[in-house]
């Protein structure tokens, strides 16, 4: 596949819709991808594209939920419209400090860690039948478990991109690459304390919809450690399912998209499960077979912390008039790499 014709399969696969913001044609994602990287848009043909809206999920009872398209295209473009998919969660957080976390071995199982933020922890979970069923299900943590990859590519697991913003600084993504026979893959994410807004994007999170696979499903639980309202599907948003195979990107194979929440602050949500599906009809609860990684997981909370003895310093973003207070930087002290380098902005 030629360049422009991979770059124009990725404009149109990558429109996103949210119950909150709508949803935009490819030829607007693609310009304000361009815009972010100070480069003319390109139009690889004159007539315009057709919009795929992706279906999203639905909300869970109060928390909204963030699902975006999945985008399948490895090159510069790709990955720059990658790096669009939380526009809309961080547009919801508005007013939020934003910490994206880091995946390092020497520090695993936390991902988001610092002087202030919220600490979350991830582990591989192993999800069976059994636990989907119960409401207060998390499955249980493999023997092994999930460990920084790809550092200084440009794409995660089967080769879905990464954000432009931390493909360019060598970030590794969190991956894994066990499983059971008896269960499906999952990733748990737990926060210390409960918090309000999280996500991160997500590589080869396989789902299909159409009876002839196997759908993703997302369950949060409350400060109490109880299931908020009914889990949620991740759809595809692949507009020919029928084509999904495991060669090719879509239903999740080899894409990449954002998937985050926003609960009221008074209904912080203390863990995130995510449970892949499958693109294919045979092999529906084969957890060696499905597997799924991450990347910028991203923290958002409101609470400006104050530290004595501490210097301010002032993080310019778009539209996010902040500071953020931190000691002469202690040993331990974390400062993820998209605050300390303002990438990864707006």
């Amino acid at each position: 596949m030629t360049r422009d014709k991979a770059w124009f399969t990725a404009v149109v696969v990558a429109t996103f819709m949210t119950p909150y913001t709508g949803h935009a044609t490819e030829r607007t994602i693609a310009a304000a991808a361009a815009a972010r990287n100070g480069e003319p848009m390109r139009t690889p043909m004159q007539m315009p594209a057709p919009t795929i809206p992706a279906p999203g999920c639905a909300a869970i009872g109060p928390v909204k939920v963030f699902c975006s398209v999945e985008v399948g295209d490895a090159t510069k473009e790709g990955r720059l419209l990658v790096d669009t998919l939380d526009d809309p969660w961080r547009s919801a957080a508005a007013g939020a400090t934003f910490v994206v976390g880091r995946i390092r071995d020497s520090e695993l199982p936390t991902v988001v860690a610092g002087m202030f933020s919220p600490v979350v922890t991830v582990s591989l979970q192993n999800v069976t039948s059994v636990d989907r069923t119960n409401p207060t299900g998390r499955g249980t943590a493999h023997e092994k478990q999930g460990y920084a990859a790809f550092a200084g590519l440009n794409t995660m697991q089967e080769g879905a991109p990464k954000p432009a913003c931390l493909a360019a600084i060598g970030e590794p993504a969190w991956n894994e690459d066990v499983g059971r026979e008896d269960s499906r893959n999952a990733v748990l994410f737990t926060f210390d304390p409960p918090i309000s807004a999280f996500g991160a994007w997500f590589g080869d999170l396989e789902t299909r919809s159409d009876g002839m696979g196997t759908t993703a499903v997302l369950r949060l639980f409350d400060r109490q450690g109880l299931r908020i309202g009914k889990d949620t599907e991740i759809p595809a948003s692949t507009p020919n399912p029928e084509f999904c195979n495991q060669r090719d990107p879509g239903c999740g194979n080899k894409t990449t998209r954002w998937i985050g929440f926003v609960a009221p602050d008074a209904q912080p949500v203390s863990e995130m499960l995510v449970v892949v599906g499958d693109d294919d009809p045979f092999d529906k609860n084969d957890g060696r077979l499905e597997h799924l990684g991450f990347i910028g997981p991203t923290v958002a909370f409101k609470t400006e912390p104050v530290a004595t003895m501490a210097t301010a310093v002032p993080i310019v973003r778009p539209n996010l008039p902040i500071r953020i207070i931190m000691p002469f930087l202690p040993r331990g002290l974390r400062v993820s790499p998209r605050l300390a380098q303002n990438v990864c902005a707006g």
